[in-house]
């Protein structure tokens, strides 16, 4: 990542010339230790070139964080089981409140997910077996994800 950042970088500096154009002004700084409102310019403007170039540069080599796992059908209803099991404990646990998660929302999300299992449960402690469970499956079903 570092190299291809510092490889656009020097591409944009060699593209706008700005190390001859800093040259000039630096043997030019030396000779004279004052510079001209001319160069002055030149300075603001290489300075000014130089931040673009590094956006420019940043912006292309920005990493991307794709997810490990790709996507398939497998994979939806796994982390959809998940999802759904973890929005009936939030609904076991805020009972009495009410901005508890809806029945009606937590029965939408298993149809979209495909959720076969049951959408009530007795104790939250119930709730939270399948959803170790859940989450086992998914974690076994990951390393052989990119073979299905």
């Amino acid at each position: 990542m570092r190299k291809a950042f510092n490889l656009l970088l020097e591409q944009e500096v060699r593209k706008h010339k700005l190390d001859e154009k800093i040259d000039k002004v630096f043997t030019y700084a030396e000779k004279h230790e004052k510079l001209t409102t001319e160069l002055e310019v030149l300075y603001e403007t290489i300075e000014e070139r130089i931040r673009r170039a590094i956006k420019t540069a940043d912006t292309k080599c920005r990493a991307i964080k794709k997810n490990t796992v790709p996507f398939s059908t497998k994979q939806h209803q796994l982390m959809g089981a998940i999802q759904v099991l973890q929005m009936i404990r939030l609904r076991k646990i805020m009972t009495g409140s009410n901005k508890r998660p809806k029945t009606r929302n937590i029965q939408q999300m298993a149809q979209k997910y495909k959720y076969e299992e049951p959408l009530t449960y007795d104790t939250r402690e119930e709730i939270e077996l399948y959803l170790k469970e859940a989450a086992a499956a998914y974690d076994a079903f990951r390393p052989k994800a990119h073979k299905n």
